[in-house]
């Protein structure tokens, strides 16, 4: 007998036994960062918001699955409203294909609220579709290759042949020896807290944007600033003593001993896109003097693209993974203009993945 039930602070203890079956890895690391994205979310009480909260599958008394949901700020030509955004699926290795995420799914659908979801597996990927959730388009993340030698280590699709590697060769030592001559008329920093300035600058750039998540100082700290579990570097661009954007990056270890680098969240105003190209040109030197093999970035605004591919980046293949999803649009603040993924300004950032 399968039953489904709202997340309630009860509930940890039953969370960590289930990652001990469900998930390979470090479960303290896990149901830490499952702790920390529960309780500080600026935005979510889940304890309050019982009804827009994590939606939990038992088998009698024991946990087989869940679904993550999550009250997000939006803002809309910067005027802010509220959204769920439907976080990862997991069940139960023994209780897979019987049918629970399906179940969960249809709880998630019995929500009067605007949905988003993004990054999904191509199975949940294919329920959602068969569930009314609409499908507004993908997206191509952005990478660029800083060792050359590494190349033949990294799985980017099919076997890399010696001519496919001549224009990477070719742009690689273009992008190196330039590199030099490029002078930045912003000054570049690490942040250790973000405040008032982070709230101001957010305000002034979101009106530019389209639909966005809040990137105030409120998230900005939850998110990569004090996360305990994880480590950031988070760069502010400014012009004199003026905020002019931002950038946060991490580096992860993969196998083969391949290192990458990750832009999580880059933002900064339409009109100043020399602000991101600063702002890259930073990152891809940390990237650099910590030996990182490739990097990758997300971002959907074709101003800041372009910028990214100038230096030196460039599209990945299309995946039907990387698709942004929607539901009950008409409870959005614009029911066509939700519809169009050009209307969207989004990053790795998004991920709830990125917060594990």
């Amino acid at each position: 007998m399968i039953s489904i039930r709202r997340f309630t602070f009860q509930d940890f203890d039953a969370v960590q036994e289930f990652y001990s079956r469900a998930i390979e890895g470090d479960i303290d690391r896990r149901i830490e960062a499952f702790r920390w994205i529960q309780m500080h979310n600026p935005f979510h009480n889940p304890f309050k918001d019982v009804n827009n909260n994590y939606l939990l599958g038992f088998s009698n008394d024991k946990l087989i699955g869940y679904s993550g949901i999550m009250r997000v700020r939006f803002y809309h030509f910067g005027r802010p409203f509220y959204a769920l955004f439907s976080q990862e699926t997991l069940v139960d290795p023994s209780y897979r294909r019987h049918g629970l995420a399906t179940k969960l799914l249809a709880e998630v659908n019995r929500s009067d609220s605007f949905l988003v979801s993004l990054w999904h597996n191509e199975r949940i990927l294919a329920l959602l579709g068969k569930k009314g959730w609409i499908n507004i388009g993908s997206f191509r993340p952005l990478k660029k290759i800083h060792k050359l030698e590494s190349l033949k280590k990294l799985r980017l699709g099919s076997p890399v042949s010696i001519k496919l590697l001549m224009p990477f060769s070719y742009l690689y030592s273009r992008m190196r020896s330039s590199r030099s001559t490029i002078a930045d008329e912003y000054s570049v920093e690490s942040v250790k807290k973000c405040g008032a300035e982070f709230d101001d600058f957010f305000t002034r750039a979101a009106p530019e944007l389209g639909i966005l998540s809040d990137r105030s100082s409120l998230t900005l700290n939850w998110k990569y600033i004090n996360i305990p579990h994880k480590e950031y570097v988070f760069l502010a661009a400014r012009d004199r003593a003026k905020l002019c954007g931002y950038a946060v990056l991490r580096i992860e270890e993969q196998e083969k001993k391949i290192r990458k680098g990750i832009i999580v969240d880059l933002l900064a105003r339409p009109d100043e896109p020399e602000v991101i190209g600063c702002l890259v040109r930073r990152c891809d030197d940390i990237f650099r003097s910590n030996k990182v093999d490739f990097s990758v970035c997300q971002v959907s605004s074709p101003i800041f693209r372009n910028v990214l591919k100038q230096q030196g980046y460039y599209e990945s293949k299309t995946r039907p993974t990387n698709s942004l999803l929607i539901y009950n649009a008409a409870k959005s603040p614009d029911t066509d203009f939700v519809k169009n993924i050009k209307n969207w300004y989004f990053t790795y950032g998004e991920s709830d993945g990125n917060m594990w």
